[in-house]
């Protein structure tokens, strides 16, 4: 399995910032109000966003919320219009699971109104004897089945749509792969934003002006207003970062989020890039339009040992971007 999404809504200076990365108008940016005083994601209009799962059949996912009861869904897992899975919430605050519009099981146990709980679902998609479900709420299991048919059609599991019903969101994850269903959740996470604060080893790009690391430290993208930018293939720019400070637990995995565009004719690729125990690894080729977009990479573990993140290691790790064409 794979660490494909990590999201905290910790990075966005405001709401434009956040709904540019997913779905204009679907999201609010809710500062200070998640649960440990962090921002938090809140969705106004009902406009879901949708993720893809490439397909996949077994998948672990985790999310804080703050839940309105209702019997709408919190999250589908679906193959194009096709509800493989939804999970919902009754008015009483009991979660329930459906295949496509097929009742599966209702939990004994609620969830309080208006409360954050974290909330993690565990899938294998597929027919009878090979499905299975199990979701945990604040690390106790309130529905769980094996053997049990949870495909609506064949073909997995092609995107994730979130929030369904509304809501206030925190601190999500996503794994997909093989072992994704057998694996055990991570409970009760947190994930943190830092800011680019100092220059790294590599400062290649031309900056707009000023050092190059200057340009890129806004807590709200300025545009075109501070930049750096190059045209060369593998010049690159390397950034410090606050330090994370010291905690209990283990770091799962590091994503780097980089906004970028091209401002020349034809195709113009970037990838993006780690420093770590000296040596550059990077994320694949990123293609780029006209249009500032929002690119993503994440490392599940630390790309110079291949074992967890430490602490350390993460706080002495430059990130950056490289010039493909």
């Amino acid at each position: 399995m794979w660490l494909e999404f990590i999201e905290g809504f910790d990075w966005p200076g405001d709401s434009a910032e956040l709904q540019d990365r997913y779905v204009a108008g679907a999201w609010d940016l809710m500062v200070g109000e998640g649960a440990d005083g962090s921002n938090a994601g809140w969705d106004p209009d009902g406009t879901y966003y949708v993720f893809s799962s490439f397909g996949q059949t077994e998948i672990l996912m985790g999310f804080r919320c703050k839940t309105p009861l209702t019997n709408s869904s919190m999250i589908e897992f679906r193959n194009n219009s096709t509800t493989q899975i939804a999970l919902k919430m009754t008015p009483e605050g009991r979660l329930t699971i459906y295949r496509g519009a097929a009742w599966l099981a209702q939990s004994d146990k609620t969830c309080s109104a208006d409360d954050w709980h974290y909330i993690e679902i565990q899938l294998k998609i597929g027919n009878a004897p090979t499905g299975l479900y199990n979701v945990w709420v604040d690390g106790v299991l309130f529905l769980d089945d094996t053997g049990v048919d949870t495909e609506g059609m064949i073909g997995g599991c092609g995107n994730v749509e979130w929030p369904v019903y509304g809501g206030t969101w925190d601190d999500m994850y996503l794994y997909l792969g093989a072992g994704a269903s057998a694996a055990t959740p991570l409970g009760d996470i947190t994930v943190p934003a830092f800011l680019v604060n100092a220059a790294g080893d590599d400062a290649q790009w031309t900056p707009s002006a000023g050092a190059n690391y200057e340009n890129v430290d806004d807590p709200i993208a300025d545009e075109d207003a501070t930049y750096n930018e190059d045209a060369v293939a593998g010049q690159r720019d390397l950034y410090n970062f606050a330090d994370l400070a010291a905690f209990s637990g283990d770091i799962k995995g590091v994503e780097v989020l980089a906004r970028l565009r091209k401002t020349d004719v034809g195709a113009k690729q970037a990838k993006i890039a780690c420093k770590s125990g000296g040596s550059l690894y990077y994320g694949p080729d990123l293609a780029m339009s006209d249009s500032y977009a929002w690119f993503s990479q994440v490392w599940e573990v630390d790309p110079d040992t291949a074992a967890d993140w430490l602490r350390a290691g993460f706080n002495a790790g430059q990130f950056g971007a490289e010039v493909v064409s």
